[in-house]
This record gives C-alpha cells, sequence and structure tokens, in this order.
C-alpha cells in the first residue's frame, strides 16, 4: 500500500462516516523522480526516491456540518505519525494546502500535499530489471528494527563488562 492509500485509509476511518457518501477522489498528479540509490540489505536496493502530488477532492462536503480544516488537522497528524517511523523519506514535510468553492449548502474541497516514497527492488532471478549483473523486481522496502540491544564494555582492566 502506497502513502496516499494509507492517508485515505486514514482519513476515511477518522472523519465522519457520512463524509464517506460525499464524492470523494484520492488522485496521484505530477510525480518526480529523485536518484537515491543505496544498498538497503535483505536483498533490497533502492533506486530512487519518488515525490508525488497527492490530491483528494470532496465534493458537496457539508461545511456547516463539519469544519473542513479537520482534513488538514487529520493529515497533520498521520504525516506526524509518519515522520515518527524508521525510514521514512517524508522528513521537511510540506504541509497541506486546501481550497473551497462553497455552495449554497455544501462545498467543493480539494486538499494537495506532496509526498515521497522510496521506490525499492528486490533480487528475482525471474524479474525484469537487469541491474548489477542480476535480475531485480519492484519490492515494497523491509524494514528490521531491533526491540532490544545488549551494549559491551571493558573495565579499567580490559576485563568484558555488560
Amino acid at each position: 500500500m502506497n502513502r496516499l492509500q494509507q492517508l485515505t485509509t486514514f482519513l476515511r476511518e477518522n472523519l465522519p462516516e457520512n463524509l464517506g457518501k460525499t464524492e470523494f477522489t484520492s488522485e496521484t498528479g505530477k510525480i518526480r523522480f529523485i536518484q537515491a540509490q543505496r544498498d538497503l540489505g535483505l536483498g533490497q536496493y533502492q533506486m530512487f526516491i519518488q515525490k508525488y502530488d497527492a490530491v483528494m477532492t470532496w465534493g458537496r462536503f457539508p461545511y456547516k456540518d463539519y469544519d473542513p480544516r479537520y482534513i488538514p488537522l487529520l493529515i497533520d497528524v498521520w504525516l506526524t505519525e509518519q515522520n515518527d517511523e524508521s525510514g521514512n523519506p517524508n522528513q521537511g514535510q510540506e504541509r497541506p494546502t486546501m481550497t473551497m468553492k462553497v455552495n449554497e449548502e455544501t462545498a467543493i474541497v480539494v486538499v494537495s500535499l506532496s509526498l515521497s516514497e522510496s521506490v525499492v527492488m528486490r533480487e528475482d532471478k525471474n524479474g525484469i530489471v537487469p541491474f548489477d549483473g542480476k535480475r531485480w523486481r519492484l519490492a515494497s522496502p523491509e524494514i528490521w528494527v531491533a526491540e532490544n540491544s545488549v551494549v559491551y564494555g571493558m573495565d579499567e582492566s580490559g576485563t568484558p563488562i555488560g
């Protein structure tokens, strides 16, 4: 699941249920690729980071019943939680922008922001990408995080402690 799909799911889970019944779209706009080659270990290789415009639109948003500012507020909460994750390329993330076109009882609300995610490939003998003498396929990054550790040291005499 890419970041826009995760964000869309987060919004649907946290906005009032009847807002999900309004006209809603969640789309990817312009995509830019930033070179960022590096070996990630675990048989993975990051080729670049894709940065893209995410655009979410609510048609007939009941702005008199629900303050539309909840949308960028929820997005900001989601971004803050994402920044706590290891390996997230959203550091220094710009905040969303929002436009509204108000009708009598509803509004068209458009929220846009830029999202980034790594494009990673994994070695696969049947993969379609030839690189470094091997075949590769696109993959979701897999990150292992140590949950505990032991630190060893030495005392003044050189005897291990820990």
